[in-house]
């Protein structure tokens, strides 16, 4: 499948504005970053593992778990060579953006949410 990615119209809603989503099946050793982002950004882990560098700390992540960038983050993240990731991202921002500065950098999702 490889990179699917999708810059959406910015309407400029207040509360949730989606600004980008995507997917990717990454190659072993795929590497992004270091970056830093304008918006909020979630990627969620559908398959495979992987590492996620952020606020000075190295997260192992797997399937079914997400990852948070928070704006002006600098962050990098890594597929694993013998179990890569496949996962699928939305940015957003809005003024409900800022309460996901509440979440852990790393989290899992229920079932129900998928």
């Amino acid at each position: 499948m490889g990179l699917q990615h999708t810059l959406l119209t910015n309407r400029h809603l207040q509360d949730i504005n989606p600004l980008i989503l995507g997917q990717e099946d990454c190659e072993p050793g795929h590497r992004f970053g270091p970056a830093v982002r304008r918006y909020t950004l979630i990627h969620y882990v559908r398959k495979g593992k992987g590492i996620f560098e952020a606020r000075g700390q190295r997260y192992e992540v797997t399937a079914g778990q997400a990852f948070l960038i928070l704006p002006g983050e600098v962050t990098t993240y890594t597929a694993d060579e013998a179990d890569p990731w496949h996962y699928c991202w939305i940015g957003f921002d809005g003024t409900l953006a800022e309460r996901f500065k509440q979440l852990e950098p790393v989290f899992s999702l229920p079932d129900t949410v998928l």
